[in-house]
């Protein structure tokens, strides 16, 4: 900090007192915070400084969301980025008609006022139950498309949206959303796939960051971060569950103090029914800073050659790389990895000619495209038994940069 920038503030004043750097050419704005002054953070400097006035304010800046939290103990109060779903829960009103539903348009989840409380709702909330004469009826849910089949809502086919493929619609072009689909020699193929460059590596360590966020790319400061990834959104109901240490609010919340307390990402995937491929996880977008949907831009990662990550997991783990269009592209299967249970930290790396898609459902999709517009990364707990599976990511990085890897506290 340039000190001619503070020259003539007073030593002491009341805690939040603001006042105007004096050198124009820095634009600084200053708060007097815990007997010093600092600089007003970006995000400070436009929406406010975070304190008694604005505690449980939500507002947003660049596109994403954050939220002024409260003072814990000792801690000062600060604006923390919470995602588009947190958004449009802590914007719900306090109450309402009950089985009354509210659509949060910032997220594209839909909520559900239930015995005095608002839940996330699940697909029968919005569409009614599955049954046999509803087979085949597509709808669109969330940020993707389901369609019953066999009881189930289940992730729609491309031909389940799009119709049929055949000699009569050859070259046809049809939209879903924001993807453009040719009909090529029996097959919908995506047409207009983003490809955006970043780095030809990245590595994330838990041990140095303090955000939750994942560093993609130099140039252009994307970031992805981490989020929750469970089958809630096809009725299923499993969930993260977090270290009793750690903040009980939303996973943005959640994840900055876990990881660094833990300097690792400590989760456990409570596996529930609900869905007939229950699963629990995380995950984090390559392109956009939002969370997953079907919107995120895809980003060209084949020079990366494979990926690496340092975990440990009471449970088989997958590794899977989504591509832009999600489910739209690949229903659900997606190309991955499954990696084996260990009782200990280790690095494991993983070629990308090792990611496959499992057979017998889902949209098969090469995986040349899928590399060439992959939109995230995602890590997660898939079981048939209905129990809880701790896991702890320390690093995760593209294919060899977690050699550079050291277990906490080992040189």
């Amino acid at each position: 900090m340039d000190e001619r920038d503070v020259e003539g503030f007073p030593a002491d004043t009341i805690e939040g007192a603001i006042l105007k750097g004096k050198l124009l050419s820095l634009d600084r704005v200053y708060v007097f915070e815990d007997g010093i002054w600092r600089p007003l953070t970006f995000v400070e400097k436009n929406l406010g400084y975070c304190d008694s006035a604005v505690y449980d304010k939500i507002d947003s800046v660049r596109g994403s969301y954050y939220y002024c939290m409260a003072s814990d103990g000792d801690d000062n109060a600060e604006w923390a980025e919470i995602s588009a779903v947190q958004t449009d829960y802590f914007l719900l009103p306090d109450s309402a008609e009950e089985e009354d539903l509210s659509y949060g348009a910032r997220s594209g989840r839909y909520f559900l006022f239930r015995k005095g409380n608002w839940h996330m709702a699940i697909i029968e909330d919005i569409l009614g139950y599955c049954f046999d004469e509803r087979e085949g009826l597509v709808f669109k849910f969330a940020n993707g498309y389901v369609v019953c089949r066999s009881d189930m809502w289940v992730p729609a086919l491309r031909e389940d949206v799009l119709g049929k493929c055949n000699e009569m619609f050859e070259g046809s072009i049809r939209r879903v959303r924001a993807l453009e689909f040719r009909c090529d020699s029996g097959t919908w193929v995506a047409t207009n796939l983003h490809s955006h460059a970043i780095d030809s590596a990245f590595y994330w360590d838990a041990s140095v960051d303090d955000l939750g966020q994942v560093r993609l790319d130099s140039a252009t400061k994307t970031a992805g971060y981490f989020y929750e990834y469970t089958d809630l959104p096809f009725s299923g109901n499993s969930s993260l569950v977090y270290p009793m240490s750690v903040n009980t609010m939303g996973s943005a919340l959640r994840l900055a103090p876990l990881i660094a307390e833990y300097q690792g990402i400590s989760v456990a995937a409570n596996i529930d029914g609900g869905y007939s491929k229950p699963f629990a996880g995380l995950g984090f977008n390559l392109w956009n800073g939002n969370v997953w949907s079907d919107s995120s831009e895809g980003v060209d990662i084949r020079h990366w050659k494979g990926l690496c990550i340092a975990y440990e997991s009471e449970a088989p783990l997958t590794l899977a790389i989504a591509p832009e269009g999600g489910y739209i592209l690949e229903a659900g299967n997606f190309h991955k990895v499954r990696l084996e249970a260990r009782s200990g930290v280790q690095v494991v790396e993983i070629p990308f000619e090792e990611f496959v898609q499992d057979s017998g459902y889902g949209n098969p999709e090469s995986l040349d495209v899928v590399l060439a517009s992959a939109a995230s990364i995602l890590f997660y707990v898939e079981s048939s038994a209905l129990q809880k599976f701790w896991f702890t990511i320390d690093a995760i990085g593209s294919l060899h940069e977690c050699s550079r890897w050291r277990e906490p506290g080992i040189k």
